[in-house]
């Protein structure tokens, strides 16, 4: 060990190679992932003996125009330079093995860390405690490739301040790391720096080892939202993932400008031989969180928090990420864009004589109305059970927002746009398939010139019906619904704000299924079809020819078959579309199921137009379904008259 001028290395005889782990999915509904076609998978699971699962829903909502396209492109790329770390004064450089030394009674050249609780570094020189006078504080960090770090609990007080319990590292600098850091403390790991960056061959982690002695994974913390840390990279990995039944523990990038995603980050629960599957989570946290206190978040490589599968019991529960950009409002130029292509999955574990595991969550929030484009295979599929009696794990689904608190006015909002695979099917049982989820669109306020956020959806089709069962399960009571408001500043619940503006329009083009799922009991029913609703709002005050809804994709919402033929949604509506203008031109139908014995009933279909007359030429059903006794035929209407039967 010796100091060169302002830079010192570390350096320790013995040597170890540190074999890479393959990233691998853990669990995740027995592999049948997510698929090229359609779009939009949301389904209810089947159940073999019992109830098919509901079907899940699209909501999209704007002060903006909603475009939901059967075709297009949206081009999440990005490019982020890559730093040029910056170490300060005193450099340290990790080769081999390192375990940092608490208070250093040890002789020199060692790094310690002080009873303190500072979380800093220092090169020992041997002397009485760590951090004296004697000691060299390192300010920037290197852990080159094949070495190991592990840091240890500094033993101060536990509280939020100090970190005492957790594995820590403060830097003033940059941290750059080609190896891995990982803790033998009890909590987790916390570290600071003014830039983390986590190599190709890098690694942090805190993921179990040993599932005889603690198989849940402990957390990471990488920044804390205190204005140290402005940048993460990760090109490697970070993880924390459970161990045979142990869950997954958090994972929490928190930094001011930047966080940035190329390699893999995991926090999934362990896959079990003999028992139950760990949850994607640690409990009481959420899997995986990003706050950008002001700045940007970029992701085009694999996010997993699945819950893994059952070896003899249920499947594990996925975890939740939640993704928060520009959080304390918009500064240096910066608008919390965020871009995402790539992989993310929170799938329930599939359960082996035992229930599935419940399927995650995933929401990505822009606080500055920054643009959100997502080109990605999204997942948060529930996992199917096995065995007498086991029910499919339910899934909870993918919300994507785009706010503006009034805290900042930014001169033109960014759109969002969003393409990609999307799974969020309930899984499959012996008894009951579980409830499908959801893709949920929302843009909340405007600038100040009232330019809300316009959204665009490109889903070839989307399959959102009930699941098979011996009762077939229904389509969700709002599968579809497309709302556009007018804009208002500083957001739209603000009751100050009184403007002239309308909503913007709406155009549907996708095929859209969400019927009653099929009923295979020797007296089943079938399910009943979905509710479809598009509205956009104006405030009374202006007449606006743009304010309009054109539909031209093939919609069908009809009931399921079955012994008795499921009805059509039959509560007031079963599609309502609303606006100044509205025009159809595509297929809609709204049809009751067929039954062997009774069939079901048909829906209502009202299009009306506040302004001029609507126009349809496109074909809209609601037929009673057939049966020895057949159902009743449902209506149509066409701004306020009925125009069939």
């Amino acid at each position: 060990m010796k100091v060169h001028g302002k830079k010192f290395i570390v350096l320790l005889a013995a040597l170890m190679t540190i074999a890479g782990i393959t990233a691998c999915s853990s669990g995740g509904g027995g592999g049948d992932g997510v698929v090229a076609h359609p779009a939009l998978q949301a389904s209810g699971g089947t159940g073999h003996a019992g109830v098919g699962g509901t079907g899940g829903e699209i909501y999209v909502e704007s002060s903006g125009s909603i475009k939901i396209l059967k075709s297009g492109k949206v081009d999440a790329s990005f490019t982020v330079s890559a730093p040029t770390p910056s170490y300060g004064t005193y450099h340290a450089e990790v080769n081999g093995t390192v375990t940092v030394v608490l208070d250093d009674t040890e002789p020199g050249n060692n790094l310690c860390t002080s009873y303190l609780g500072d979380g800093r570094l220092y090169l020992g020189d041997g002397n009485s405690i760590c951090g004296d006078a004697g000691d060299i504080p390192v300010t920037g960090l290197t852990v080159n490739s094949g070495a190991t770090l592990v840091l240890v609990d500094n033993f101060a007080t536990v509280d939020v301040d100090t970190w005492g319990g957790y594995g820590t590292l403060v830097l003033p600098n940059d941290l750059v790391i080609n190896g891995t850091i990982k803790t033998d403390a009890l909590l987790g790991l916390y570290i600071e720096a003014n830039l983390i960056q986590v190599g190709a061959s890098g690694k942090i982690t805190t993921s179990a080892t040993d599932a005889g002695v603690d198989a849940n994974a402990k957390p990471i913390y990488l920044g804390y939202g205190n204005g140290m840390t402005k940048t993460i990279i990760n090109h490697g990995t970070i993880e924390a993932r459970g161990l045979d039944t142990g869950s997954g523990g958090l994972i929490s990038l928190r930094s001011d400008e930047l966080v940035v995603n190329y390699g893999t980050i995991d926090t999934s629960g362990g896959s079990s031989t003999t028992g139950a599957g760990g949850n994607g989570y640690s409990p009481g946290s959420d899997g995986f969180d990003v706050y950008v206190d002001y700045g940007d978040f970029n992701s085009s490589g694999i996010v997993r928090m699945n819950g893994g599968d059952g070896g003899d019991g249920n499947g594990g529960d996925a975890g939740q990420a939640y993704i928060q950009t520009a959080y304390s409002g918009n500064t240096g130029g910066k608008n919390g864009d965020i871009m995402i292509s790539g992989t993310w999955e929170a799938m329930g574990g599939d359960g082996t004589n035992g229930n599935g595991g419940s399927g995650g969550y995933l929401r990505f929030e822009t606080d500055a109305m920054g643009k959100v484009y997502v080109n990605a295979a999204m997942s948060t599929k529930g996992g199917n059970g096995t065995g007498a009696a086991s029910v499919g794990g339910s899934s909870t689904g993918i919300d994507i927002y785009s706010y503006n608190y009034g805290s900042v006015d930014v001169a033109t909002p960014g759109k969002v746009r969003i393409a990609g695979h999307f799974d969020v099917r309930g899984g499959n049982g012996d008894l009951n398939g579980n409830d499908s989820g959801f893709l949920q669109v929302k843009s909340y306020g405007s600038t100040t010139a009232f330019q809300g956020t316009d959204v665009e959806l490109i889903l070839p089709a989307a399959i959102m019906s009930g699941g098979t069962g011996s009762v077939g399960g229904n389509a969700s009571d709002l599968a579809l619904e497309a709302y556009t408001y007018t804009p208002q500043y500083p957001n739209y619940y603000d009751g100050s704000a009184n403007t002239t503006v309308p909503g913007g329009s709406i155009v549907n083009e996708s095929n859209i299924e969400a019927k009653g799922g099929k009923a295979t009991g020797a007296g089943g029913t079938g399910g009943f079809g979905g509710y479809v609703d598009m509205e956009a709002d104006y405030d009374g005050s202006v007449a606006d020819a743009t304010t309009t809804i054109l539909n031209s994709g093939s919609i069908d919402i009809s009931g399921g078959a079955g012994n008795t033929g499921g009805n059509a949604y039959d509560l007031d509506y079963s599609m309502y579309l609303y606006a100044q203008n509205v025009t159809n031109t595509g297929t809609i139908k709204a049809n009751g199921g067929t039954g062997k014995l009774l069939g079901g009933n048909g829906g209502v279909v009202y299009v009306y137009s506040y302004d001029t007359p609507s126009v349809n030429t496109g074909t809209i059903q609601t037929l009673k379904g057939a049966g020895k006794t057949p159902g009743y035929d449902g209506e149509q209407y066409l701004d306020d008259t009925l125009i069939w039967p």
